[in-house]
């Protein structure tokens, strides 16, 4: 049984996964103004899905990029939890997740994330999508607000449609279909997502909010620490 955490954007979640399937989920609203306390939705699900703690063999959490505030909460409560019994915690980045789950939503095969990167900026990724799984076809980018270049993909999405999706649609080239609505990525495709990698051997992502910010950009207009 895993608990799977996310929090990068303003709709945040917390799902049990069992062999693969949901076993429970919920949701919640985040605001600057009001924080939810995620560790009280976690005892909230374990107790409305009949769940204890010794069930739980490991955690996932989505580590963005996203609200830094909100992720930080995320990390260490997931590293909290697992610390007693050491168990394992598995971190991806919540752009991936939102990828998988627009690719799959979508039936296509490219999915460009684009999210709101502040000071006039954008960040965003851009995915190819195949057997069952995403795959960045670049690095993290940063740039604006000027000479912002998106690449072409049959759909682009972000979480932060009230305050760049114009923007965006304005920017896309020809051909990049724009879903015109917030998309958040979920806990439970944070759990999918964690257990199809560990499962292939793949390394989880640093355990620590991925960051992305103008003053330590690169001139090549990405950065990731």
């Amino acid at each position: 049984m895993m608990i799977a955490v996310e929090q990068s954007t303003p709709t945040g979640s917390v799902a049990l996964i069992r062999d693969s399937q949901v076993v429970g989920i919920r949701q919640w609203a985040e605001s600057r103004n009001r924080r939810q306390p995620v560790t009280g939705h976690i005892r909230d699900l374990m107790r409305e899905s009949s769940v204890g703690w010794p069930d739980i063999e490991g955690y996932a959490v989505g580590v963005g990029p996203g609200g830094y505030s909100s992720l930080r909460v995320a990390v260490v409560t997931v590293t909290a939890l697992a610390l007693p019994d050491a168990k394992p915690v598995y971190a991806v980045a919540s752009a991936d997740v939102l990828a998988l789950e627009s690719a799959i939503r979508e039936n296509v095969r490219s999915v460009l994330v684009v999210g709101d990167a502040r000071r006039e900026q954008l960040w965003w990724r851009l995915y190819t999508y195949g057997d069952a799984e995403v795959k960045s076809a670049t690095s993290w980018q940063l740039a604006g607000p000027q000479g912002i270049d998106l690449p072409l993909a049959d759909v682009a999405v972000t979480w932060d449609w009230e305050r760049i999706g114009e923007r965006v649609a304005s920017l896309l080239p020809a051909g990049t279909r724009l879903a015109a609505e917030p998309r958040a990525p979920t806990a439970a495709g944070v759990g999918a997502l964690a257990l199809s990698r560990q499962a292939r051997g793949v390394p989880s992502e640093r355990l620590a909010p991925i960051y992305l910010h103008a003053a330590v950009a690169a001139k090549s207009g990405c950065a990731h620490c």
